[in-house]
């Protein structure tokens, strides 16, 4: 095993050759030195003999005797008594190898945290190693690793050096430990995954880059262990307000800065802004997910519905993030040992700490803020937003469950959840129909009143951001472009000022000088404050050149017929479509109209007819006329559900009529 291990690492033909030597050497020595391994009697002889206290021959001669006749004692005895067969965990074997080499108690405490405690850093990786793979369970990998360093540590090798005795320090290198502890039941793969854990989790072992070696010192490891405790302590004396809760808030506002919309731990519901025309997420605290769900929808329902002691108004541009339990705990813990290391380096100088030590300490911060990072993208995994049932608020969840994000913020990754994943929940886009639609425009506003043609575009604004029906709106922004986008279609008008008042005829007492229609209109023009929306067939037609108003008349010409005076042209100019079933061809300036009965796999077959008519049509498009007739009537839920929503969400403008 040994002589294949150097001849693995042979670059050249002389170093495969060495080691072949080498393995003959290691072999005749074994037999000289059974039932002991050569390794064990040259650090008795080369490096505890540079010790005052160690007897090299009656104190050598106890100690092996102690470890033979414990060993036999307990049975499973391997082939040789090596440097990690040392049962340590014997207490008369303990005391005499600590005695001899004259540490006596100084070392209980690294034995007892790395080596054979109960709960030692190497008897859990052997723990771990055994359920993972059982063949090593009766190995002990990393206790053997451990055992061997630990005997190393203790005296130095001596070398000639300019005519002086020159005492290296204390402890073995990679290839020497490897050699010492390979064999039949442990390969070098093995032993060299293993002595890396034992390197990051141990509290005593030390590793300058070259040489490892058990100190009664602490290590970085420890240090950070020992800062660790005392943060946990704090954070449990200030019950969940102290240094751990501190440090993941500012954790997380850092991921969230720039994200305006993004309230961070509201503690009531007046911290989640009302009356901002955006789509606010307010992500709640940790302590949340401790709740009962009862609790947790009582918490979200008063945020949906109050803002401080008045009722919310902008009830449809909010939503919570609810923090996910499973992924607390891994948080907390990451957030603790970075803490630990902050304050490890706050002390750097009184620790004296090394460069490779320092080197260490910047390896640990990278693995914890990874271990946080990880645990932040997982956190809020589910947005709940408000709904009407039976006319009360109620949460909807929208859960991430098994859905794939490709975003790794956390504010991005909710709002890609909310509309990218199903159905949209939040839109950045709307129709001008849906304006028109969702203010009721040209119809009465309740029963017993007149149809409304116009209004203040502030109305507009209130009414997607508080009205709890879909859509929701991501910003205001959504807004302006579909007004600007119905001006510019000649579907709406817009003038700014004060409301216009409305004259005889029904039309807005409003100079056309100030109104926008069937124009290109730019968003920014549109005015949420101040502007005033109108249908076109409600704006005042402009008077025939040389025409003059009569006293008492519109500018349409005739008083509240809203007809056009000669000469004149309406705003909105309808095509007359000729009669159903019949076509025109050949001829300019026409509309073809055709109708038919069809099943839904006509409907597939018929695509491309429609689409062909598009192409040569004005602005691409053709009116899709489609009517349904169910002598049951249609379920309003199935309607909206599979109808309605799979048109809003492919942005296609249309008018309901229903009979």
């Amino acid at each position: 095993m040994v002589t294949n291990m150097r001849r693995a690492y042979a670059q050249t033909t002389a170093e495969k050759q060495q080691a072949d030597e080498d393995g003959i050497r290691l072999r005749d020595r074994i037999r000289s030195a059974y039932p002991f391994h050569p390794a064990l009697i040259d650090v008795m002889r080369e490096r505890w003999a540079s010790l005052d206290a160690f007897q090299r021959t009656r104190g050598a001669l106890r100690f092996l005797a102690s470890s033979l006749q414990s060993v036999k004692k307990r049975g499973g005895a391997r082939p040789l008594l090596g440097l990690g067969e040392v049962p340590l965990d014997d207490a008369d074997v303990r005391m005499k190898l600590l005695k001899e080499l004259g540490a006596q108690n100084d070392y209980d405490a690294v034995i007892q945290a790395d080596i054979q405690g109960p709960n030692a850093r190497a008897r859990r990786i052997d723990e771990r190693l055994a359920s993972e793979t059982p063949a090593l369970a009766n190995v002990r990998p990393a206790t053997r690793l451990a055992t061997a360093i630990l005997l190393y540590s203790f005296g130095g090798l001596r070398r000639e050096s300019g005519g002086t005795n020159e005492t290296l320090p204390p402890g073995v290198t990679e290839t020497e430990l490897l050699a010492s502890c390979v064999g039949p039941d442990l390969d070098s793969i093995t032993a060299t995954a293993v002595l890396a854990e034992l390197r990051n989790s141990c509290l005593y072992l030390h590793y300058d880059g070259i040489r490892y070696v058990f100190k009664t010192d602490a290590n970085v490891t420890k240090l950070i262990e020992d800062a660790e405790q005392e943060v946990a302590r704090e954070e449990a004396q200030s019950k969940g307000v102290g240094p751990v809760r501190a440090k993941i808030r500012q954790m997380l506002e850092e991921r969230l800065a720039g994200h305006h919309v993004a309230v961070v731990w509201p503690a009531k519901s007046q911290d989640i802004p009302d009356e901002d025309p955006r789509f606010l997420v307010g992500y709640l605290p940790l302590e949340v997910a401790g709740e009962t769900l009862t609790e947790q929808e009582r918490i979200a329902i008063e945020f949906f519905s109050k803002y401080g002691d008045r009722p919310r108004r902008y009830r449809n541009g909010i939503g919570v993030a609810v923090p996910d339990k499973k992924q607390i705990e891994a948080l907390r813990r990451a957030v603790r040992y970075l803490l630990a290391v902050e304050r490890v380096e706050a002390k750097k100088q009184q620790h004296r700490l090394s460069k490779d030590q320092l080197d260490q300490l910047r390896e640990r911060r990278r693995t914890e803020e990874a271990a946080a990072e990880s645990a932040f993208r997982e956190l809020y995994a589910a947005v709940w937003l408000p709904r009407v049932e039976s006319g009360a608020i109620t949460v909807e969840k929208v859960e991430k469950g098994g859905k794939p994000l490709q975003a790794t913020g956390i504010h991005e990754r909710v709002m890609e959840l909310l509309t990218s994943q199903g159905a949209p929940k939040v839109h950045g886009s709307l129709t001008p129909a849906k304006v028109i639609e969702r203010l009721r425009l040209g119809e009465p506003p309740s029963d017993g009143q007149p149809p409304r043609y116009g209004v203040k575009a502030s109305e507009i604004r209130d009414a997607f951001f508080s009205i709890l029906e879909p859509p929701r709106l991501d910003s205001a922004k959504a807004l302006r472009v579909a007004i600007a986008r119905g001006v510019a279609e000649a579907k709406l008008a817009y003038t700014s000022g004060p409301p216009p008042s409305v004259g005889t005829d029904g039309k807005f007492q409003v100079s056309l000088d100030k109104v926008i229609v069937g124009r290109p209109m730019q968003e920014d023009e549109v005015d949420l404050d101040s502007g005033f929306v109108m249908l076109p067939t409600a704006v005042p037609s402009p008077a025939p050149v040389g025409a003059t108003v009569a006293p008492g008349t519109s500018e349409s010409g005739q008083p509240g017929t809203g007809a056009v005076s000669p000469g004149s042209s309406p705003v909105v100019t309808p095509d007359t479509p000729t009669p159903t079933g019949t076509s025109t061809h050949g001829k300019t300036g026409q509309t073809i109209e055709i109708a038919f009965t069809a099943t839904r796999s006509d409907l597939f077959n018929a695509f491309y007819a429609i689409a062909n008519l598009a192409d040569k049509s004005d602005s691409g498009k053709v009116t899709v006329r489609v009517t349904g007739t169910a002598a049951a009537g249609y379920d309003p839920s199935w309607l909206r559900n599979a109808v309605e929503e799979p048109l809003d969400e492919a942005n296609i403008e249309r008018q309901v009529s229903q009979s």
